[in-house]
């Protein structure tokens, strides 16, 4: 479960993951955040808790990627390389 020391860690981390996120919704926020700002303290010592597999920590104890963190322009790139791969395959398909 992600870990911050104080209000200043925790908007940096929302900053660095979150505003960047597909899963960022203008009006509500990230849900993954959003998750961990209402029940981390009542999870914290829950080890079977998502909240640990939602913002997992290194051996050190600092915060990692957030598991559902997802660039808003990698999206756009994933739908070109599948559309490059169709044109690939349509050419292929001519050639024969």
């Amino acid at each position: 479960m992600g870990s911050f020391s104080n209000g200043s860690s925790g908007m940096d981390y929302e900053c660095r993951y979150c505003d960047d996120c597909v899963h960022n919704h203008k009006e509500w926020g990230c849900p993954c955040w959003n998750a961990h700002v209402l029940w981390s303290n009542d999870e914290c010592n829950n080890k079977e808790s998502v909240l640990h597999k939602m913002i997992p920590r290194d051996e050190d104890g600092s915060n990692m990627k957030c598991f559902c963190h997802h660039l808003v322009d990698d999206r756009v790139n994933d739908y070109s390389i599948k559309a490059k791969y169709e044109k690939a395959m349509k050419e292929k398909r001519g050639n024969e």
